[in-house]
């Protein structure tokens, strides 16, 4: 008699819950053993059920799916951490395996993807999607092999400065008047963070802030 994979699913959609389930429940060897809608629950879950794999979504109420995975990995190692995520971009990214996920699938690719992914890490092997790009992984390399940890270690201290008033909600000309700096050196010290970030908007430099527990989340939603 095959040992099934106990897998706890975690994210806060149902629809996207009731899909994956259905999917990996085809598989005879593989059980759904729990389900949470937040992040918090999914730790309750992890802790009481001793599941082999945890599949949780990055977006979570309560603890966002980082958080868990930082949890799960400090508290619970021998459990497996898929990350379900839209998000590609290298910051993403490389939060997610320095939290302890062992597989990192694109929504987009989870039906054909998922079911590799759940083998790959129970040989302790690292999976990640096929739609994430080549440089994002070489970059994601090089930062797996230092050991540096501050994310805006490549930012000056006028680009730090400016990137906490960003992030703060601080406009364009506030910021300006409190650092008492032109409207063009402004924009020219916004360009090299982004750059220097990997992010193209503000919204995705607010993101890149939260991901990285520089703010809070609920400035997300102001």
């Amino acid at each position: 008699m095959n040992i099934k994979i106990r897998v706890v699913l975690a994210d806060d959609h149902d629809v996207v819950r009731t899909g994956i389930k259905a999917m990996l429940e085809k598989d005879p060897n593989i059980k759904v053993v729990g389900e949470a809608d937040d992040g918090l629950q999914a730790v309750a879950l992890v802790r009481s059920l001793i599941p082999n794999v945890l599949i949780i979504d990055n977006v979570m109420k309560t603890m966002n799916g980082l958080e868990v995975a930082k949890w799960v990995s400090e508290h619970e190692p021998a459990c497996k951490i898929i990350m379900v995520t839209m998000y590609k971009e290298e910051p993403y990214v490389r939060r997610a395996f320095r939290n302890g996920v062992t597989a990192y699938i694109l929504k987009d690719d989870v039906q054909k993807e998922l079911p590799i992914a759940i083998q790959s890490v129970l040989r302790d092997e690292r999976y990640w999607s096929e739609g994430i790009q080549d440089d994002v992984l070489e970059d994601l390399n090089v930062v797996m092999s230092t050991t540096e940890d501050d994310p805006l270690a490549h930012l000056s201290d006028r680009e730090r400065e400016i990137f906490y008033l960003m992030v703060s909600g601080e406009s364009r000309p506030e910021i300006c008047d409190t650092l008492s700096i032109a409207l063009k050196t402004f924009d020219s010290h916004r360009t090299q963070i982004r750059k220097k970030l990997k992010v193209n908007t503000d919204t995705q430099l607010l993101q890149f802030a939260v991901l990285h527990g520089l703010v809070l989340n609920e400035q997300l939603n102001q």
